[in-house]
């Protein structure tokens, strides 16, 4: 199976601990009516929580769970390029720093990686509904 962008379900809020996890990492989004991608069969999923809270700010906060692992990881939106036929989001990280990874998981990085930027890419990253006639997803890291 492949990643797909869906509505969480309430039985996948209790499964994920979805409640508890935006009570941890965001306490101001109470609402658990939310979208995520999604493969069920590698058990990986990406959530979008907010961007900053300047209106200034490009940075952009995402959960992602990894096979049992979950991340809590903020990008920088570097460039969106939108016409009436294309859309390009390119994703940077803050201060070129490394996305944080546990010790444990170092030497399956590359596979996290790839895995995380399939999500986004699928995801649409900037808004999850978009659908622009083509669509692409560019990462800096």
């Amino acid at each position: 199976m492949a990643f797909v962008n869906e509505t969480v379900s309430e039985a996948d809020i209790e499964k994920y601990g979805l409640r508890d996890i935006n009570q941890r990492y965001h306490p101001s989004l109470r609402d658990m009516t939310c979208q995520w991608t999604i493969d069920r069969e590698r058990d990986i999923y990406v959530r979008k929580m907010g961007t900053g809270r300047e209106e200034t700010s490009s940075h952009t906060t995402f959960t992602f769970y990894w096979k049992g692992h979950l991340f809590f990881w903020v990008l920088d939106l570097v460039i969106i390029e939108d016409t009436a036929t294309t859309s390009v989001t390119t994703w940077g990280l803050i201060d070129g720093k490394q996305l944080h990874l546990p010790v444990t998981l170092e030497s399956v990085r590359e596979e996290i990686m790839i895995d995380f930027k399939n999500a986004l890419s699928v995801a649409k990253a900037a808004s999850f509904l978009v659908q622009p006639k083509s669509y692409n997803v560019e990462f800096q890291f």
